[in-house]
């Protein structure tokens, strides 16, 4: 112990004499532990951290998904099939449903507070082994009909509305004009996975009678038997759904059963994969911040050799000198993890900051155990790997030689050269990879956020309304509603237009239906194609300035009752009528034969980019209405000006209707771009450290190699050679080192392309012709490295460099 605390305070002392050069290794691999600390931070919090709900391996989701669909998505079932399969299945000892949604609550003030809901099924909580805090959760009898007029509050809810009270037998809550009684309180740590804001949860009635086949809006849950394997109960689930398929084809024909594992499929293998890479991604800035800092020390052991040659001839061991070479390594690296893990915590609150409202908590990075044990994993690795370099060099020189007069270890300082050059050209190869696939997914996630949407976002402002079921349950009086709010609207000030649809614009959550084309029936077991749809409201396409191409829009006159119309776009009358024109040709969907009276425009309608653009059909609102609906307002000043005025018109529409999300359209859009944004500030900004790291490199190994060749250069310029002919040769130093570096860093970029490319199959194609430019840039950056040292090359006095020593 007395020894080790000898090399201790020895160390801080020679550090503390090289302060520039300790500062300078410090902060490169501080940079480079807080990269690989943020990013792993966010890796354990998705693909590490179970979800907390009771036996979580023993959870499934169900959803139904069409063979055209990736698989491993989550995805939505019907009401209708989710009644049909929870009967039949033997495979879960109970499933339970859940569906989100917008509610108003008046409490009496001036304006009904807006809260987010959800609908379960009765057993919902129990399945999740979810404890109330207090009260009960739903009973059985509660999800019929009639007696479903309960709520349970969140946790969070029922601190901020009732400050924590629990004498709340009797309370009520008035939710879109109708009264609740609060029977309970969900448990303080509860986070319900799809939705983790919900305000109120309330029973979810499915009736047979009116439960929708076509429409899937359900998320449902099963938990396995004890016994029973993920496989088994998706085998089940197959055959159930050919059944169902055979018995209901207008609407099941093409359609299959997925379960997800909520423990090993969520988040799904697209995303593991994604995260994974990112993480290989930082191993490399941190072996490049390694390569770096071995760099530096193997030019300070040169200016060491004679301290470290008397240190051996008056006693001390190789194996003490190596331990003391270590401590030294040891110390930077404890520093540099320090500072690292402390940068990486910021990092890390600067990504929580922006993820809070999008992700349940147990998703939300943090600073735990896991992750400091990989940050102290990382330290310890970066200071094995940088302290060799100068530990290797020691063991192989000569230390007695070191002594003599005039000795300048000239083959040590050949194997320093070329360590030098070896490590140079290591941080360059992995410069190269690193910023070749950051440079990819960079310019993917560009292409998919800069793509033309097909019209006019901007001046547009969003919102949900929901109306009450009971004063609006039939048809005629939802389509009466609806008009009454277009009128409203379109008479306030700076409203130049408002349409409505049952989804808002550029949504990445566009409803799929099956259909069928007129004479071109499916060949026997052949699936039904899909399509996107939209119930629009008239003037929808004039109201966003989306182009008709062909035909008409959707009108005021597609009314109940009237002929079923559809609009197409471009896509879809490009895919399946491509030589002539699909005016008045008739499509089925959704069980209804229509005519197509138009063609516009190809928009999106997702947020993701495609390889081919989605085909969409457009149903007129009146024909296909309900009593929620996404109103798009196009204004002639500042949209955010005109919320207020809106939110007043609606109230004094309805009090009890349930207004939310009211945004403008490019803002709810970018909500969706979060994560990408994310990730592509962590990758420029590790990118930008990975060419600076490897400038660096190749500075400091020109910079020595031209201070040990001062003599040889004076010669040559004492002999005739210019000074252009002296840049000239450490130049070309210096662009071999690049060029060999990129080279071998190519067979590293060529993985990093077939696994960029699996990831975003089916999307934008991945461009590798931004590695050239990479390529390119980082060689241009290894010769204005070089230009520095070049120039002291050339600078050098001959008389001046004929008496170095």
């Amino acid at each position: 112990m007395a020894t080790l605390w000898q090399d201790v305070r020895f160390a801080l002392r020679t550090l503390r004499k090289n302060l520039s050069v300790t500062v300078l290794a410090i902060l490169s691999l501080a940079l480079a532990i807080a990269g690989n600390t943020t990013v792993y931070s966010l890796v354990a919090g998705f693909l590490h951290r179970p979800i907390p709900y009771r036996d979580v391996d023993r959870l499934a989701l169900i959803g139904e998904r069409n063979s055209e669909v990736l698989a491993g998505q989550l995805t939505t079932i019907s009401p209708a099939n989710y009644l049909d399969l929870a009967e039949r299945q033997s495979s879960f000892v109970r499933t339970v449903a859940y569906q989100g949604a917008a509610y108003s609550l008046d409490g009496g003030g001036d304006r009904p507070e807006q809260l987010t809901a959800g609908l379960v099924t009765p057993g919902f909580f129990e399945l999740l082994g979810v404890e109330p805090a207090w009260g009960r959760t739903f009973q059985a009898e509660e999800g019929v009909r009639g007696r479903d007029r309960v709520a349970l509050l969140s946790y969070d809810f029922w601190q901020e509305r009732y400050g924590g009270r629990t004498d709340l037998a009797g309370e009520t809550l008035r939710l879109n004009g109708e009264l609740y009684d609060v029977v309970g309180v969900a448990g303080e740590d509860f986070e319900w996975l799809l939705a983790p804001n919900t305000d109120v949860w309330l029973p979810l009635v499915l009736e047979r009678g009116t439960a929708s086949r076509q429409r899937r809006t359900l998320f449902a849950v099963g938990r396995l038997r004890d016994g029973v394997a993920d496989e088994a109960a998706q085998a089940e689930m197959d055959a159930l759904m050919a059944q169902l398929a055979q018995e209901h084809p207008e609407s099941n024909r093409g359609y299959v059963v997925e379960l997800l594992n909520m423990r090993h499929d969520i988040p799904d293998a697209r995303n593991k994969m994604f995260f994974t890479l990112m993480q290989v991604a930082l191993i490399f800035v941190l072996l490049i911040a390694c390569a770096n800092v071995a760099n530096l020390l193997l030019s300070r052991s040169q200016a060491r050799e004679r301290e470290i040659a008397i240190r051996n001839s008056i006693g001390a061991s190789r194996r003490r000198i190596v331990g003391q070479l270590f401590t030294e390594s040891a110390i930077m690296a404890l520093f540099a993890g320090v500072v690292g893990v402390a940068l990486g915590y910021v990092g890390m609150r600067l990504i929580t900051n922006a993820l809070t409202s999008f992700l349940p908590s147990f998703w939300i990075p943090s600073l735990d155990a896991r992750v400091l044990a990989y940050s102290l994993g990382v330290t310890l690795l970066g200071g094995v790997l940088f302290g060799l370099a100068p530990v290797l060099q020691t063991l192989r020189f000569d230390l007695l030689s070191s002594l003599k007069d005039g000795s300048q270890g000239a083959s040590s300082g050949g194997r320093r050269r070329l360590a030098s050059n070896l490590l140079v050209i290591a941080e360059i190869a992995f410069a190269l990879a690193f910023l070749a696939g950051a440079s990819m997914m960079i310019r993917t996630f560009q292409t998919m956020q800069t793509a033309d949407p097909g019209f006019d976002t901007a001046n547009v402002l969003i919102m949900q309304l929901d109306l009450p079921d009971a004063r609006y349950a039939g048809a005629q009086e939802q389509v009466a509603g609806a008009r009454q709010v277009l009128e409203r609207l379109a008479g306030l000030p700076g409203v130049e237009a408002v349409t409505l649809a049952n989804v808002p614009p550029r949504t990445p959550f566009l409803p799929q239906a099956a259909f069928e084309v007129e004479g071109r029936p499916p060949a026997e077991g052949e699936a039904l194609p899909q399509v996107g749809w939209l119930a629009a409201g008239p003037g929808y396409f004039e109201a966003l300035g989306i182009p008709i191409r062909s035909g008409r829009g959707l009108a005021g006159d597609d009314a109940l009752g009237e002929e079923p119309v559809a609009v197409i776009n471009e896509a879809m009358a490009q895919r399946y009528w491509p030589a002539e024109s699909p005016l008045d040709r008739q499509l089925t969907i959704q069980g209804e034969t229509r005519r197509i009276v138009g063609v516009v425009a190809t928009v999106r309608h997702d947020v993701v980019v495609r390889r081919e653009a989605t085909p969409v059909v457009y149903l007129p609102w009146s024909q296909r209405p309900s009593t929620t609906m996404s109103l798009a307002v196009r204004t002639a000043v500042e949209p955010g000006s005109l919320a207020e005025p809106v939110r007043r018109e609606l109230l004094a529409f309805d009090r009890n209707a349930s207004l939310s999300q009211m945004q403008t359209l490019d803002d709810f859009v970018e909500q969706f771009w979060v994560g990408q944004r994310i990730f592509t500030a962590i990758l420029g900004g590790f990118g930008l450290l990975a060419l600076v790291l490897a400038a660096l490199g190749t500075y400091g190994v020109l910079a020595y190699s031209v201070a040990r060749r001062t003599q040889e250069i004076g010669i040559r310029m004492a002999i005739g050679a210019g000074r252009r002919e002296v840049m000239r040769m450490i130049l070309r130093q210096g662009f071999w080192l690049g060029l060999i570096g990129v080279a071998l860093g190519i067979p590293l970029v060529l993985v990093q392309i077939r696994v960029i490319s699996a990831i975003f199959a089916g999307f934008v194609p991945v461009e590798p012709s931004s590695v050239v430019g990479v390529a390119l840039l980082l060689t241009a950056v290894t010769l204005v490295a070089s230009a520095l040292p070049a120039h002291r090359a050339a600078s050098v006095d001959p008389i001046r460099a004929l008496r170095w020593e």
